[in-house]
């Protein structure tokens, strides 16, 4: 099922206009698929609903499900949130609700809602839609404070009130915000519904389907995103040898950094790459290869502890072994580094992964992306994407989804933009947003991390979608799974790596 943006789903709503569904008898069959997920989840524990409503169409919805609702038999209060309904449709469902519905003007006290509330009440929450952004006033945020203090279960309708649909992760809410148990959204997920960070206020997802057709969507223009949900590994053949599972070359590290290197190769290793050749300023040697044991060593000319072009001569040989190449990790940034770059993006005749002072290099001239003889695989964090786009980070945090598909499409490479949510653009223009991931990635060498399985996955000749879609997803579950039993406060990359063989049997 794709995510849409608010944008998106408003044209997708058109689309069933135009054929003959009118927006009336949208809201109609919103509220009441609404309600009738609200009896199904509910009636065996709740015989009442508090249904929260703002002045739109959210409110509208809000009136419809606390028509059917009270249909099937619960005691139903609607609570008037932000005064009178204003949107016509939301109107005429307020003029249709039936004398037994107690309809309250809510006072601006939040305590008021709490004595409403007993103990088998749900509490649905019908203020804002998709349509919402910024931070709700001090007397929403107040009142939102204290239903979520309530011991009551809070179903909301679309998205909970506060927080801004098209947004993922942190970013989601800019100040409180209502949080849910379980989240209706109308006819498809919205990029917040997708992410990990945007579950823990939706609580449960269940889609409502209120007869927008798939073809009603196919139709809207513009990257239409998926939930990335699990993966699924190819099956290994138990009886092989190391040529069977790819060569990852990872030209990476620098005298100052030799950590992003073993970090970068332990993690090709660790998701099972047949052989991975660590490439790297002979200065780093020590430090690395006292680090390494697995890897096949490959020291290369340098300048001042870093990379230098005089190294790409014996870098194209191994390069002409590889089956995928990552470069990047730990690297440096001088003018030296940034040909190296170059050359490895001109010359590689196999699927390569480009992260960190790689990024950096690109930024500089993001054209030379278009000679790569394959869509390279681009990683950067919202700070890299600002320096390729020429932005503000904040902007790209504003506008993560249009940008990043814009950029994909542009320069013809697959993008992985790294956050709290992490999401995937295909050259294509759509994307993928991965539900798993939490704090304990919020160290250095995550990415170095992330970049080293993504080759692993490509030189065992997963494409591009694949390889980077599973990484992500798996690197966030990995964190996930270890932080069950440990605080993520104190879990480093090498701790997260060490635990893939374990996590990987989940999978076989």
């Amino acid at each position: 099922m794709y995510i849409l943006t608010s944008k998106q789903m408003y044209q997708a709503e058109l689309n069933a206009v135009s054929r003959g569904i009118t927006f009336p008898e949208l809201m109609e069959t919103a509220g009441t698929e609404c309600a009738k997920i609200i009896y199904r989840q509910y009636w065996n524990t709740a015989d009442s609903a508090l249904i929260l409503c703002g002045k739109g169409k959210n409110g509208g919805d809000g009136f419809v499900a606390a028509r059917v609702l009270a249909e099937k038999g619960f005691a139903v209060k609607v609570v008037l949130v932000c005064g009178e309904p204003a949107a016509e449709d939301a109107v005429s469902n307020f003029n249709r609700l039936e004398s037994c519905i107690e309809v309250i003007r809510y006072s601006g006290n939040p305590a008021e809602i709490g004595n409403l509330a007993g103990e088998r009440t749900v509490i649905v929450d019908a203020i804002f839609g998709t349509g919402f952004k910024g931070e709700l006033s001090p007397e929403l945020s107040a009142l939102a404070f204290t239903v979520n203090g309530l011991a009551n279960k809070v179903i909301a309708v679309d998205v909970p009130s506060g927080v801004d649909c098209d947004r993922t992760g942190e970013q989601a809410a800019e100040g409180i915000c209502f949080r849910a148990d379980l989240t209706v959204p109308i006819t498809a997920c919205k990029p917040v519904h997708a992410t990990a960070a945007g579950r823990k206020i939706c609580g449960e997802i269940i889609v409502a389907d209120i007869g927008i057709t798939e073809e009603d969507i196919e139709k809207v223009p513009g990257s239409k995103g998926q939930a990335v949900s699990r993966v699924s590994l190819r099956k290994r053949a138990e009886f092989s040898n190391k040529g069977a599972f790819g060569h990852a070359l990872c030209v990476c590290g620098s005298k100052r950094m030799p950590g992003a290197a073993c970090i970068c190769v332990t993690a090709a290793l660790r998701c099972g790459a047949g052989l991975v050749t660590a490439a790297f300023p002979q200065s780093a040697y020590p430090a690395i290869a006292s680090k390494i044991n697995e890897a096949l060593m490959l020291p290369l000319a340098e300048k001042d502890g870093m990379l230098c072009p005089a190294s790409l001569d014996e870098l194209q040989t191994a390069m002409n072994k590889a089956t995928a190449i990552v470069t990047g990790c730990g690297l440096g940034f001088t003018d030296e580094t940034k040909e190296v770059v170059y050359g490895i993006i001109e010359k590689a005749g196999v699927p390569l992964v480009i992260d960190a002072d790689a990024i950096n290099a690109v930024a500089e001239n993001p054209g030379i992306l278009r000679k790569a003889k394959y869509p390279p695989v681009v990683t950067p964090h919202p700070g890299e994407m600002a320096r390729l786009c020429g932005k503000s980070v904040a902007e790209i945090l504003e506008n993560k989804i249009e940008t990043g598909a814009a950029f994909a499409k542009e320069f013809n490479c697959l993008l992985v933009l790294k956050d709290a949510a992490t999401l995937i653009f295909v050259p294509g223009g759509d994307y993928y947003i991965s539900s798993t991931g939490n704090d304990a990635l919020s160290k250095g060498g995550s990415g170095d991390m992330l970049a080293g399985m993504i080759c692993s996955f490509l030189a065992q000749g997963a494409d591009s979608k694949t390889a980077a879609v599973n990484a992500v997803y798996l690197h966030g579950g990995v964190a996930d799974e270890v932080t069950k039993s440990v605080s993520g406060r104190g879990v480093l990359a090498t701790d997260l790596i060490n635990y893939l063989p374990v996590y990987f049997k989940k999978f076989d």
